[in-house]
């Protein structure tokens, strides 16, 4: 049997052994870069708000059209590029591993990080774009 936990973190389906979630059986979390829908935020929780410099979305990806591969609200779409933004630290408009492990301080063991690039990164390039991201997210939901 498997639970799904939202953690406001980062976009990647993660199966969890038990040793490492409490006697549990498998949990599956979805770790979303910037947060769950729903306003129950880790950040919120943990009594952290985010500063208006880290809400700062970079014109390119708020007005970057893009699909998704199922029915997702205009706020989601929104939250799915300000998850992007918060993670590609460099600005180039693509998430790479380095950049993922930074925004993660080094807390995502190599198996999730290959797995999340295993299903996100669609053209296998090494890097995620803001549309193979959004495509990923959607599907999360």
């Amino acid at each position: 049997a498997r639970k799904v936990c939202r953690v406001r973190a980062s976009v990647l389906d993660i199966v969890v052994p038990t040793a490492r979630r409490a006697q549990r059986s498998d949990v599956v979390m979805d770790i979303r870069f910037g947060g769950c829908s729903g306003g129950d935020s880790r950040a919120r929780r943990e009594g952290h708000s985010r500063s208006s410099a880290d809400d700062a979305m970079p014109d390119a990806v708020r007005n970057m059209q893009v699909s998704t591969p199922k029915p997702v609200t205009e706020s989601q779409v929104t939250e799915f590029k300000q998850d992007f933004a918060d993670v590609d630290f460099n600005r180039d408009m693509v998430m790479d591993a380095q950049e993922v492990r930074a925004h993660f301080k080094g807390g995502i063991d190599k198996i999730e990080l290959y797995k999340f690039f295993l299903e996100s990164d669609l053209d296998m390039t090494g890097t995620i774009s803001l549309q193979e991201y959004v495509t990923y997210a959607a599907n999360l939901q």
